[in-house]
């Protein structure tokens, strides 16, 4: 695994951060909780903590922590920059991929679902163009033109957020 400093001493497990799609992150298992003071001390130009989001920018790469359900920490590195993030309003871009076929912008949001739904159809309804499992846990909502389709998943308090747009 490539792990930053210190969090390579960690015990993690590989695997997708999202059921409908291959996004891997790696989740702690040991310590069950991360263990901030020493991350503050080894990482001092980084910020967050036990009440919000860790996010620090490396010299090869951006990385963060979270919690994405009830005592459950992931870490995600961001993969290399495929274009500007397209969706703002209580998300954060986590993570974006590039594939042979499509882009993928992986954002994290500590917002309960429903309310972030609210307003992300407040805010783009003039863009979408259907919906497909609507009011499920995997909510698909496809964009007019060439703007593609994202995906909502419900993690404990928290959602993950797949923007997915095919290649010109």
């Amino acid at each position: 695994m490539d792990l930053p400093d210190l969090l390579d001493d960690w015990s993690w497990n590989q695997q997708s951060i999202s059921s409908l799609d291959n996004i891997v992150a790696f989740y702690l298992e040991e310590p069950s909780t991360p263990d901030w003071d020493s991350l503050r001390s080894y990482y001092p130009a980084c910020g967050g903590g036990e009440d919000r989001r860790w996010i620090c920018k490396g010299d090869d790469y951006d990385w963060t922590i979270f919690e994405v359900e009830s005592g459950q920490w992931v870490f995600v590195k961001k993969g290399s920059f495929i274009g500007p993030k397209v969706f703002s309003g209580g998300v954060y871009l986590i993570d974006q991929i590039e594939t042979e076929n499509e882009r993928k912008w992986v954002y994290y949001s500590p917002v309960e679902i429903e309310s972030l739904k609210e307003s992300f159809l407040f805010f783009y309804n003039q863009k979408i163009d259907s919906f497909e499992s609507n009011i499920t846990k995997n909510d698909v909502w496809n964009f007019k033109g060439d703007m593609g389709w994202l995906t909502f998943e419900e993690k404990g308090k928290s959602v993950i957020l797949i923007h997915t747009k095919l290649k010109d």
